[in-house]
């Protein structure tokens, strides 16, 4: 008990995952209204943890909770979240294809580095941890494993194998093997630029088709009225 209560803060802590999405809904709902959008996860985060507290400290809103649950459920059921709605509770509807575009060329520039340095590693601890019958965290080890192995095994011998194929044995070569490493490091991180980019389009596309669908109907009119009751979340 007194493990429970000294991380219960700092975890979900709700009854299950769809009360926890209507917590972030709620969180960006009432950032959208101050005029203060939430940028970042970790504002996200926070956000719901005080949704949390505050819904804790008064009876009288599970109908609120409900209503920001079948909003989250619709949002969830199409891979999106609360960032798919505009200030105004709206689903956004603009297109990014030249936004994904620019991400694959991002992606076809720095592949040739990334998928033999890292892309291969990552992508067994994917395949491996996202068949793993052990949960979530022994999911995120298998992931993790392939980040940590890649800089601290594979770099330094590929970049080895490529520089000693150009250059054969040198005395700069220890030189040219440590330059490589920060290299391949921002490669990746390019990469990855490319990659939130193409997957920023993939959510786009999925927000349109919601938006024109009935569902998307239904999720605007369910956010037009959680809206106006907000007030008894302050």
């Amino acid at each position: 008990d007194e493990l429970y209560e000294s991380l219960s803060h700092i975890t979900p802590d709700a009854s299950d995952w769809e009360t926890y999405r209507a917590w972030h809904l709620l969180g960006h709902l009432r950032a959208n209204s101050s005029g203060s959008p939430l940028g970042s996860l970790k504002q996200e985060v926070r956000a719901a943890r005080d949704i949390r507290e505050r819904l804790r400290q008064s009876d009288g809103h599970h109908s609120l909770v409900e209503d920001a649950k079948e909003a989250a459920a619709i949002l969830h059921s199409r891979d999106l979240d609360a960032r798919s709605l505009d200030a105004t509770g709206r689903i956004r509807a603009e297109s990014k294809l030249a936004w994904g575009s620019l991400g694959v060329l991002t992606m076809l520039l720095t592949a040739p580095v990334t998928i033999p340095t890292t892309g291969l590693q990552a992508l067994v601890g994917w395949y491996a941890g996202d068949r793993s019958d052990e949960g979530i965290d022994a999911r995120t080890t298998h992931h993790m494993i392939g980040a940590i192995l890649s800089p601290l095994l594979f770099w330094p011998l590929i970049s080895l194998a490529f520089l000693y194929s150009f250059v054969g044995v040198t005395a700069l070569l220890p030189l040219y093997l440590a330059a490589s490493l920060p290299i391949i490091h921002m490669t990746n991180l390019v990469f990855l630029q490319g990659y939130d980019m193409w997957t920023d389009f993939g959510d786009s596309r999925r927000s349109r088709r919601l938006a024109s669908s009935a569902a998307g109907g239904r999720l605007e009119e369910l956010v037009s009225q959680l809206v106006p009751r907000l007030g008894v979340l302050k």
